[in-house]
């Protein structure tokens, strides 16, 4: 059992003044809540509430509160991703929008069930498209992670600033083009404009190519959509790519690649096993508390 006492004095039309006394019960059973709430439009209300009453506010004619309200509440209470995203959609109708997290790897279950796609190349992104996992079947097919400095396990560097990458694509315009407008609305998305700075900086000086797509101001969606890979070993390789949203990590995307025939399934696997008894490094997540 763990009590915390804590008052928030929150600038927003909502709440002012709001005060929360908080008792959190941590046990096997969840997170149990009690808060006194002070509304200025229905006078003094002192009652002990659950937080999933925050949304009946809304039917006092107090309208719903700001994001920022509902995101500092979620803080001062030290609320999981899991129940900081219950109180979003309890408060708004809405998930809270992903926001830009340092790279800190991915839990060893996600890592299985990358590892267990064996002839479909696996990688999880940031919202920044940073790469922090991988599956043997992307190192043999796409680009061998781990044989790079994590700083330059980005999807867009690697586009645009890696000689080897170009020549693996065999309609690279294409390819560049649709990675500067999914890159950018990925970017938006999650509000990480000032993260992305100096690399979009480093990209447009160095680049000629990304400088100009960049200011098109493009945008696309990537959930899926077909993919073709030259191989110097197996040829060109058809793929089809679908993505994925990582359950409570919201700055986090699985993008996997599945071999469009059975042609291309077989090349796969042939590159594959040479590398089975080799398991490329990978940044793993430290469980968390």
């Amino acid at each position: 059992m763990a009590s915390y006492s804590l008052e928030l004095d929150l600038q927003d039309p909502w709440f002012r003044p709001f005060t929360v006394h908080a008792e959190l019960d941590r046990a096997h059973d969840g997170v149990k809540g009690r808060a006194s709430c002070v509304c200025p439009k229905a006078g003094v209300v002192e009652s002990p509430c659950r937080f999933d009453r925050l949304s009946n506010h809304l039917h006092l004619g107090i309208g719903a509160p700001s994001a920022d309200v509902v995101d500092r509440i979620a803080r001062a209470l030290m609320l999981t991703d899991v129940e900081r995203e219950h109180l979003f959609l309890l408060a708004l109708g809405r998930p809270p929008e992903a926001h830009c997290q340092a790279a800190e790897g991915v839990t060893p279950r996600l890592q299985r069930v990358l590892d267990s796609l064996e002839i479909s190349p696996a990688y999880v992104k940031t919202s920044t498209w940073d790469v922090v996992a991988w599956n043997r079947a992307a190192a043999a097919v796409l680009v061998d992670y781990g044989t790079l400095d994590p700083k330059q396990r980005n999807l867009l560097r690697l586009v645009f600033l890696d000689p080897h990458i170009r020549v693996k694509q065999p309609d690279w315009q294409g390819v560049a083009r649709f990675a500067v407008g999914a890159f950018r609305a990925d970017v938006a998305r999650a509000g990480a404009a000032k993260n992305v700075a100096p690399l979009v900086d480093e990209l447009s000086r160095e680049s000629p190519e990304f400088a100009a797509l960049w200011r098109d101001h493009d945008v696309r969606d990537t959930y899926e959509g077909p993919k073709r890979v030259r191989h110097p070993k197996a040829g060109v390789i058809a793929l089809e790519y679908s993505t994925f949203a990582v359950d409570g990590r919201p700055d986090l995307s699985l993008v996997i690649y599945n071999p469009a025939t059975p042609k291309d399934a077989e090349k796969i696997r042939s590159l594959v096993k040479p590398r089975a008894a080799v398991r490329p490094q990978r940044l793993v997540a430290r469980p968390r508390p």
